[in-house]
């Protein structure tokens, strides 16, 4: 099994809620352009009173869902976030030890990067390390 980061387990288990959140994302927005290209199609008399509401209708509804979908997702991605799966963070570090020990000094240098997002400097004796996987 390859290395990639234990840091990163976060993103792991909520990739495809992410992934699913920017589709709902895109979805909206394109729903929203076809509102406005259809305002814009009534406005300038291309589109019929009767044409326009029906499909304005369809519109509003879809958008409706693709909005409550986005509420659901959200939820689903802060709870996510809330209750990370404790069993797959002590694999992950458990993962993480034993190519460490094992390890080449580039392997281990692989894995602090993975790791350390920044090491800040605040005087003599006295720093900070930004993790990755941290908010």
């Amino acid at each position: 099994m390859s290395y990639i980061g234990w840091a990163c387990i976060f993103s792991w288990s909520l990739k495809p809620a992410i992934e699913e959140a920017a589709k709902i994302e895109t979805g909206l927005k394109n729903i929203e352009a076809k509102i406005d290209r259809l305002l814009g199609g009534y406005e300038s008399g291309v589109i019929q009173l009767e044409d326009y509401e029906r499909r304005s209708k369809r519109l509003v509804d879809e958008r409706f869902q693709y909005q409550m979908k986005k509420m659901e997702m959200e939820s689903l991605l802060k709870n996510g976030r809330e209750s990370i799966n404790e069993g797959e963070i002590i694999r992950q570090l458990q993962d993480f030890l034993k190519i460490w020990k094992s390890g080449s000094d580039l392997q281990k240098r692989m894995q602090i990067k993975e790791l350390v997002k920044e090491i800040v400097v605040e005087g003599k004796n006295k720093f900070r390390i930004k993790y990755n996987f941290l908010p």
